[in-house]
């Protein structure tokens, strides 16, 4: 299998982690690694202790790696609360060039104008 198969996902609640390592296949998934820890730096959704929390996230990735026997490089992360929320946004800008094809430059400026 390519590395592109590996998924990593970690849930950071207030009571534990949870991290979940699967390798996609062309009809399933199978679970390579599965690790829960308790966890400590974060109340009611927020976290309380920045340093805590990110030695636990460690602590469990470094864990499922040893246990799949793979190196984590890419995250999905879920992180919940009602802490959390979106504000929607609109940028409009003009685009730069005479043949109207996008640029990098009118993707920077446009989310700068959405930042706005």
């Amino acid at each position: 299998m390519s590395k592109g198969n590996i998924v990593t996902g970690l849930d950071i609640g207030t009571s534990s982690i949870k991290c979940l390592v699967i390798q996609k296949n062309q009809s399933d998934c199978e679970v390579l690694s599965y690790a829960e820890i308790p966890s400590f730096g974060l109340r009611k959704g927020i976290v309380d202790n920045v340093e805590e929390t990110a030695k636990n996230v460690q602590l469990i990735l470094s864990g499922v790696e040893r246990d799949c026997n793979k190196k984590i490089r890419s995250v999905s992360v879920n992180i919940g609360g009602n802490h959390i929320y979106v504000t929607p946004s609109d940028g409009i800008i003009s685009v730069s060039r005479a043949d109207q094809r996008i640029s990098k430059e009118d993707v920077d400026r446009v989310i700068q104008a959405t930042k706005q």
